[in-house]
């Protein structure tokens, strides 16, 4: 992973480390959607570091200079932040220390975060640093810790992993463990609704039900108030006024949205982009302009209602979103809506059938690997880049590159036969997991290199038969792939000897 970034990569925060290592759908919850809320512990945690995010030195007696709130950074692996201290000793030692409010927890994600600090700062003064220390103030201890070759790889691929959900906008699901209770976003996170099916279904259905069970209708109930809805670009719109009335009986609907915008200036902002005036029936039988909003512009409005009938569902509902309760109760809607969705980008019927395959595929396979006792990210991650290594030479962020891509999904970008190949690295792990019964992160990394290899093999022998690469440069970002297909030229025929 020597270069995961090129440097015009955009960084991500050190502190993001430490919050994927303790929980990837908190880390999600403050760095891609911008939540965060104080609790006893965070307020603690933020007093603790009041001194050392004062940006100033001082030497002490022995003549090491200590350096406070220093800049540091990382193009290699796209970090930047802050070092609450970092001490320099006359014999050229460097020596970060990161304050930490209560005692040490049996996690890694403070470790990690010093760690990632040291790999900064080896970049930046080209040296080499051994080893740093963690300051808790709740023992009032300085604990030290060695930069490991495994701490420093953890390091590596827990920054990938979080490049990789910014990029992708994914909220992961809630571990809903015992970490949970004490964190300062639970009630935003929802863990014990969102990880419990049931629950978030027989939430929705209160909440937002279609009346006669027909998705076709214009009109549903919102706790008992009719909301009209219309049809537009193949997305339900809803009406703004119906939704506000519903949630705050208000007498005056237009005056509350005023005040509502006038509250919230960012709501306010985007405005415009949020609503669009669509026709709907209004109570005398017309058809009228009406401000709507979709599914997404919807919960956004929602958020901002300080109504105690929308605060036990709206942060929830503007996660999740109306639709993909309905695919939770139905998961060939789920599928009918990403056919769709690739139809209306330019894919070809032949290119769908196979990328859904994959997916098929790749759902198998990560649900092997949680029975297997897998954790989720950034274990799923390292997996995957094993089988991508040994089936096509490249991890994901790699082949990313290597084709021309930033945010974009990879297996988007992909033709027929590596999408083939994908799924032939991803069924043949799948099944060596199975018939060997692998137990544990370690034995199914093993699985993933021989199932990455089974692909890479027969890649290869394609190869030599064909003379032409499966891998390719090709991408769809200019040009959809129906119409890519009918153009692309056979792939350059392969060196002697590659």
């Amino acid at each position: 992973m020597s270069e995961l970034l090129s440097e015009n990569a955009e960084s991500i925060a050190l502190s993001s480390l430490n919050q994927y290592s303790y929980c990837p759908r908190r880390c999600a919850l403050i760095f891609m959607d911008h939540e965060f809320v104080d609790n006893i512990h965070t307020q603690r945690g933020t007093e603790e570091h009041e001194r050392a995010d004062q940006t100033f030195h001082v030497c002490d007696a022995e003549g090491v200079r200590l350096e406070y709130a220093l800049p540091v950074w990382s193009r290699r692996l796209g970090l930047s932040g802050r070092c609450d201290v970092v001490e320099f000793h006359p014999d050229g030692t460097v020596y970060p220390v990161e304050y930490k409010h209560g005692k040490k927890h049996k996690w890694l994600n403070d470790d990690l975060q010093l760690a990632a600090q040291a790999i900064c700062l080896e970049e930046m003064l080209n040296i080499r640093i051994e080893r740093g220390a963690i300051f808790h103030k709740g023992s009032m201890h300085r604990r030290e810790v060695t930069f490991t070759q495994e701490l420093r790889k953890h390091v590596e691929e827990t920054t990938a992993a979080i490049h990789d959900l910014l990029a992708l906008g994914h909220l992961p699901t809630p571990i809903n463990n015992q970490r949970c209770p004490e964190c300062s976003l639970k009630e935003i996170c929802l863990p014990d609704v969102v990880a419990n099916k049931n629950r978030s279904s027989k939430a929705a259905r209160e909440l937002f039900e279609i009346r006669g069970g027909n998705m076709e209708t214009k009109l549903v109930v919102f706790k008992d108030k009719q909301i009209r809805r219309t049809l537009y670009n193949n997305e339900w719109w809803f009406s703004v006024a119906d939704v506000v009335e519903s949630l705050t009986d208000s007498s005056d609907v237009r005056q509350y949205v005023k005040r509502l915008r006038q509250r919230d200036s960012e709501l306010d902002s985007y405005w415009g982009t949020i609503c669009t005036p669509l026709e709907l029936v209004a109570p005398d039988g017309k058809k009228r302009a009406t401000n709507c909003a979709n599914t997404e512009g919807l919960f956004r409005i929602i958020q901002s209602i300080p109504s105690p009938k929308a605060e036990p569902f709206k942060r929830w509902l503007a996660k999740v979103g109306y639709e993909r309760v309905q695919e939770i109760e139905d998961p060939e809607l789920a599928t009918a809506r990403t056919r769709e969705l690739y139809r209306a980008k330019g894919y070809s019927e032949a290119w769908i059938e196979k990328r859904m395959r994959g997916i098929a595929v790749r759902a198998e396979l990560t649900e092997e690997w949680k029975q297997r006792g897998v954790k989720d990210s950034p274990e799923y991650a390292i997996l995957t880049a094993e089988i991508s290594k040994a089936a096509f030479g490249m991890t994901p962020s790699e082949y990313k590159e290597f084709k021309g891509l930033e945010r974009e999904n990879l297996r988007d970008h992909m033709t027929d036969l590596e999408l083939i190949f994908s799924m032939l690295g991803e069924a043949a792990t799948t099944e060596i997991a199975r018939k060997q019964d692998v137990q544990g992160f370690p034995e199914n990394r093993i699985a993933a290199r021989k199932g990455g290899k089974i692909a890479g093999d027969a890649r290869e022998k394609l190869e030599i038969e064909t003379g032409d690469s499966v891998v390719t440069q090709e991408n769809f970002l200019s040009e959809p792939e129906s119409k890519k297909r009918r153009q692309i030229p056979p792939s350059p025929p392969l060196k002697s000897g590659e």
